[in-house]
This record gives structure tokens, sequence and C-alpha cells, in this order.
């Protein structure tokens, strides 16, 4: 009544199943990880950006003998490539935390 096929291939639904679910979950789990570093990751570009800022203004001091005046002053003189936007471009900005939410109120 019941046979032992052998020589069939290939996997249950059963298997499959167990294989996809496997996937989802190691899939979810890197897409959690990412999703936390994100804000760490605008973080330490907004800190390469000051970087930028404050070697841009030494060498325009070191160049003019004064401090620039503005972000004008250091695009003009070619020191940087734009005027820097006051926020971050991508779009997870609005959560990340600002420099205004840092600095003490008196």
């Amino acid at each position: 009544m019941f046979r032992i096929l052998k020589d069939e291939k290939g996997f249950t639904a059963i298997e499959l199943l167990i294989v996809i679910m496997a996937l989802l979950i190691l899939l979810s789990g890197a897409t959690f990880a990412v999703y936390k570093l994100l804000p760490k990751a605008e973080v330490t570009q907004a800190a390469n950006q000051v970087d930028d800022i404050k070697k841009a203004s030494a060498f325009y001091y070191g160049d003019n003998r004064k401090d620039p005046k503005g972000f004008d002053d250091l695009v003009n003189a070619k020191l940087l490539s734009s005027t820097p936007d006051p926020a971050l471009s991508s779009p997870l900005s609005a959560t990340a935390p600002t420099w205004d939410s840092r600095l003490p109120t008196w």
C-alpha cells in the first residue's frame, strides 16, 4: 500500500517553509541592526562636516590673517565646495538628535 520511492528528487513543502522562515528571521535581524546604526552614521557625518569646517577656517586664517565672517568666505576662497546644509539630507534626520537639543538653556 505504501511505497517508498527512493528516486524522487526535490524538497517537500514543509522543508521549503522551514528554510523560508529561517531566512526571514535572519533578514529581519539584519534589517534591525542596520536601522539601529543609521543615526550613529548621521552623527559621524555631522562630526566630519564640523572637522572640515574647522580645517577650512584654519586655512582661511592662515591665508588672510583674519577669521572668516561666514561660510560664504570659505566657499569663495574655495576651501569648502558649498555652504553646509543645516540639516543632513537623509530621511532619518528628523529623528536624529540635533545640536540644539544638546545645548543647555539658561
